[in-house]
């Protein structure tokens, strides 16, 4: 019978961003990210007197901030998540009419910006398929002043009203609290890999990502997630 931790490390190496890849496609992604954070200051900067909120802070998240980045299952197409806070109230916008707003400070030439469910989706084209895209989820706090936490914009054009809505969220803390985690544990794997390292390579969402057409396949093993996500593992 094939060893489980084996196969499951082949499966890991397959799909994770690897250093040098990484350290590419990452700096790409800051240069774009911060060129769209610069220019969305300056435009909302600009508009000030008309009314518009300010920028306050942008802060990564996702799997960027997780160090759990996947090898894009089309060519190129990598993304990184920049949450962005600015200084309004949600009694004040409507979710979808802020991520408007946002989406239209950053508009240009060579970038694709639409409006998704979560974020504004900010996409970079190379020969007519996308080559690198930013995420910014948009979020505002309350007008109550005993309240400090963040709401983010949910929702798009075209979608039923109770699907536009402001969601609590804690995006820094959640990756504060997963960073943090096995900090300090003994190695305590064979193969010298510690428990931080382990959790990554667990990470539901990293092997989602990369098996959510249903099927991966390399020279060691194949992947099948069936639609109630269970797994099955073909050495």
């Amino acid at each position: 019978m094939a060893d489980l931790q084996t196969q499951f490390l082949a499966f890991h190496a397959e799909i994770k961003l690897g250093t040098y890849e990484g350290k590419h496609a990452n700096g790409v992604l800051r240069e774009k990210r911060d060129l769209i954070i610069n220019q969305l200051k300056a435009s909302l900067k600009a508009k000030e007197e008309e009314g518009y909120p300010q920028f306050v802070k942008r802060f990564n998240q996702g799997s960027y901030a997780l160090n759990t980045g996947i090898k894009p299952i089309r060519t190129g197409d990598y993304d990184i998540d920049v949450g962005v806070l600015l200084d309004c109230h949600k009694e004040e916008y409507k979710p979808v009419e802020l991520k408007e707003l946002v989406a239209e400070c950053i508009q240009y030439t060579n970038r694709d910006v639409n409006v998704s469910r979560s974020c504004v989706t900010v996409t970079y084209m190379k020969d007519g398929e996308p080559d690198y895209h930013v995420d910014l989820p948009i979020y505002a706090k309350s007008n109550n002043e005993y309240d400090d936490t963040y709401y983010l914009a949910k929702g798009k054009k075209g979608l039923t009203e109770d699907k536009r809505f402001w969601q609590e969220s804690d995006p820094e803390g959640m990756t504060s609290l997963i960073n943090d985690l096995y900090k300090d544990n003994d190695i305590y794997e064979d193969n010298g890999s510690d428990q931080r390292k382990q959790f990554r390579r667990c990470d539901p969402c990293r092997q989602i990502r990369t098996v959510k057409l249903g099927r991966f396949e390399s020279s060691s093993l194949t992947i099948i997630v069936k639609p109630h996500l269970s797994w099955r593992l073909i050495a």
